[in-house]
């Protein structure tokens, strides 16, 4: 899976329309939570909001989607969800986001003030939590088993 499709949809931002839908929808939800709480509410939103279908399944090829493209199409996969889930982060919490290519296999990683045990990878001397957007019903710091001892390729958001 070539990084470079993934690398433009996951820098994208919200258009304005959405980033304001998004705000109005989700503020009240994370009112009160913790960072790491409102990225795993956020994460399970992803997991469990969009059906998921790979792109050789729904389109009989390769096709990655803007994040708001998520939310028009009737399933989602691995980079889809992670380039929506990478925005939203990014908009309801300011953290910085990073894209994890696997053989395979596209999730991302959050990086937070605090140290919180669970998976992570390490990019210019700061980690950064494995968020995993259909990985589902794992929480912030968990890879699916299948990558734990996998090398990943980082890709940054613009």
């Amino acid at each position: 899976m070539p990084p470079t499709g993934f690398a433009v949809t996951l820098s994208t931002p919200l258009s304005e329309v959405a980033r304001a839908s998004f705000r109005t929808a989700l503020e009240p939800l994370l009112e009160g939570k913790t960072t790491r709480e409102k990225v795993d509410f956020l994460l399970r939103l992803v997991q469990y909001g969009f059906e998921y279908q790979t792109d050789q399944e729904q389109f009989g090829r390769e096709k990655y989607f803007f994040p708001e493209e998520v939310l028009y199409f009737p399933y989602a996969d691995c980079e889809d969800r992670s380039a929506l889930f990478a925005q939203l982060v990014k908009e309801m919490t300011g953290l910085e986001v990073i894209g994890l290519v696997f053989p395979e296999h596209v999730a991302t990683a959050v990086r937070f003030s605090e140290d919180f045990p669970g998976d992570y990878v390490t990019y210019e001397g700061q980690k950064y939590l494995i968020c995993d957007p259909t990985y589902i019903g794992a929480g912030s710091g968990m890879v699916m088993p299948k990558y734990k001892n996998a090398a990943a390729q980082m890709v940054l958001l613009d």
